[in-house]
């Protein structure tokens, strides 16, 4: 690359001394700091005299707040560069969005961008996804959210959402929301522009909308209110937690509890799933420590009459043994799905990944409804914890009613409950073009390629799967294919190459998908399968669960606080690109973005603080005389009628 055009900037860099350098890195140092705890910018100058008191030099110039957030910038601008850095050697690409309220009040669109990596260290095709912007839509309705598109994209060089400037994006993702995916929405609009889109509707959400269908109006509401008031009950009282933590204590010599927390888990939040389950296994290792406290809670003359009912009426219901044996029931049943939820909560995560642990969820909840519910671990264990003695039941040491009605629901209905999951669960994938996943899994899926070549030896099938995935394929993406330099039409026979090659040199049957393909792409064959590769990275691009975005609003919520809810946009996207996959404090570079900030315009790094203008110290400044005229003139004020 011809460097002489930058010559007078590299003459600029050359003059900047070691010392400077150092001071800047400190203060860079400082601001990276302050954005990763997610400080206000008023700590900048607090910090840095801090340095200066500890006997590290920093200078006498940029010490002041507009100084730290203009570092800020720069350091977020070093990642965007770096991201681009990333995405150039990418072909394809896919955007995530997601939308949510911030604490002042205003709408908040995030949007991800997603690539497929094929030259990572740990030698796996990684589908990777990074922070790309957030943008305030004008209105939350389809032609807002097609703005907020358009500026994200224009971030990735697409100058507006056309076939022409698009034409290497596949694929989008948002959640079901109807200005998503509404005729009239921003799926509507987008696609008439850019026809071939993949639209998603993240994964992870219709799992957990799924779980929320199969267990209404089922016995699961009645814990799931159970699992809110007990957390209510202690969440803004350090005398009841206290109370209760002593309570554990004194019971550990009686109990063994299975976790060593104290507190009622809260059981809602972004993944819903896990969050309930946590919520019950808490229920169910410390059950006689909280029903010995709310019994004492309802005895004490401190508390109010009418608290006392409503805890009185509380404890009667959560001596139910429906209760107790409904948290170990319903952990059992929400654990595979809880598994799936957090796969899909992965950074990494490509579509084969996340279908195929989608599949083996529905195998595992099959599974278990084809077990007797005796032999369910969590469900039995519990059982055997109850005790009878002198005709009364107690589980940790504290008495439960109703356990053989119970016992029948739950033996009676539990083949019903993972059959309803089950259900819901395909009944939530009915929004998919199912045919297309399934072309998607016979290309990408490389276990399974002995049996395509079985099957092209069938007698009684002449066309096989792969052949139809791949002309299905390559017409749906004919137009960023052939952007790519791709020639649709050699395709087939370049797979039908690299099965054979794989299927003689590589052993599918127990090498990970992503390890096979990893190795197809750096075979010394590559060359010669472009067009197939091609179209296997725009596969791995495509977009599947918006569970990063969901990690990025509560990042966003912790930055943007009520104390800083006048954070402009830019100062939050600014703060939100170095927070997302941020590095270690130890571990930050400064140089980078001390380059980018010497470039951007010329700098003063030894200027010291500027002093105020003539005309303005003279206003802040009296004589004696002027002093004296103003005491007379007080004084006469104040004697005046």
């Amino acid at each position: 690359m011809d460097t002489s055009s930058f010559a007078p900037i590299l003459k600029i860099l050359n003059q900047m001394s070691e010392k400077d350098k150092e001071m800047l890195r400190i203060k860079f140092d400082i601001v990276h700091f302050i954005a990763t705890q997610q400080l206000a910018f008023t700590n900048y100058l607090a910090l840095c005299e801090l340095e200066k008191k500890h006997g590290v030099n920093v200078g006498v110039s940029y010490l002041n707040q507009n100084a730290g957030k203009t570092f800020c910038h720069f350091i977020a601008e070093s990642k965007r560069v770096e991201l681009r850095k990333k995405l150039s050697k990418s072909i394809f690409l896919s955007v995530l969005m997601d939308g949510s309220t911030d604490s002042a009040n205003i709408d908040d669109e995030l949007f991800l961008v997603t690539w497929c990596d094929t030259d990572s260290d740990d030698q796996l095709v990684r589908t990777n996804m990074s922070y790309l912007c957030v943008a305030r839509p004008k209105k939350v309705d389809g032609k807002g959210l097609f703005e907020c598109l358009q500026t994200s994209l224009s971030r990735l060089g697409m100058s507006c959402i056309s076939s022409e400037q698009c034409k290497f994006l596949v694929g989008i993702g948002t959640d079901g929301a109807s200005a998503n995916v509404a005729a009239a929405g921003l799926k509507g609009l987008v696609e008439r522009e850019v026809p071939w889109l993949y639209w998603s509707w993240c994964l992870a959400h219709r799992v957990e909308l799924a779980v929320k269908d199969a267990l209404k109006d089922t016995c699961f509401q009645l814990i799931d209110d159970m699992l809110l008031r007990l957390y209510y009950i202690y969440e803004k009282s350090p005398k009841k937690c206290r109370e209760l933590e002593e309570i554990i204590t004194d019971l550990r010599q009686f109990i063994t509890f299975n976790d060593g927390g104290i507190k009622p888990i809260r059981a809602s939040g972004s993944r819903w799933i896990s969050h309930k389950l946590s919520a019950m296994k808490r229920v169910l290792s410390k059950f006689g420590a909280y029903s010995s406290h709310l019994i004492a809670l309802s005895e004490d003359s401190s508390v109010k009459s009418l608290d006392q009912a409503k805890l009185r009426g509380y404890i009667t219901k959560w001596s139910d043994a429906k209760y107790i044996l409904g948290c170990a029931f319903f952990s059992d049943l929400l654990t595979p799905c809880a598994i799936i939820s957090k796969v899909l909560q992965q950074d990494s995560l490509d579509i084969l990944g996340a279908f195929s642990s989608l599949l083996r969820t529905v195998q595992e909840l099959k599974k278990l409804g084809s077990k007797p519910l005796l032999q369910w671990s969590t469900y039995s264990s519990t059982l055997q914890r109850i005790t009878e003695e002198n005709g009364t039941t107690s589980f940790q040491q504290q008495v439960i009613r109703n356990v053989d009605r119970a016992k029948t629901h739950f033996s009676t209905h539990y083949e019903k409950y993972c059959t309803a999951v089950t259900s819901c669960l395909k009944n939530r994938l009915e929004w998919t073009d199912l045919e297309f996943i399934r072309d998607v899994v016979i290309i990408l899926a490389t276990q399974g390629w002995e049996k395509l070549i079985e099957e092209q030896d069938h007698v009684e099938q002449p066309v096989p799967n792969y052949v139809s995935a791949i002309n299905r394929l390559g017409l749906k993406f004919k137009i960023p294919l052939e952007a790519s330099g791709v020639v649709v039409a050699s395709i087939l026979q370049e797979f039908q190459d690299i099965i054979l090659y794989a299927t003689e040199f590589i052993s599918l049957s127990s090498t990970n998908y992503q390890t096979v393909w990893w190795k197809i792409f750096h075979t010394p064959n590559a060359a010669s399968w472009t067009n197939a590769l091609k179209l296997a990275q725009l596969l791995f691009t495509l977009p599947v669960s918006n569970g990063k975005l969901e990690r990025i609003f509560s990042t966003l919520k912790n930055i943007k606080q009520s104390k800083r809810s006048s954070l402009s946009n830019e100062l939050l996207d600014d703060l939100l690109a170095i927070n997302v996959d941020n590095v270690m404090i130890k571990d930050f570079n400064a140089d980078s973005s001390i380059e980018l900030w010497w470039k951007a315009k010329s700098r003063r790094p030894n200027q010291h603080a500027r002093k105020l203008s003539a005309d303005i110290a003279g206003e802040s400044e009296h004589s004696s005389s002027e002093l004296a005229d103003i005491l007379e003139d007080w004084d006469t004020w104040m004697d005046s009628d």
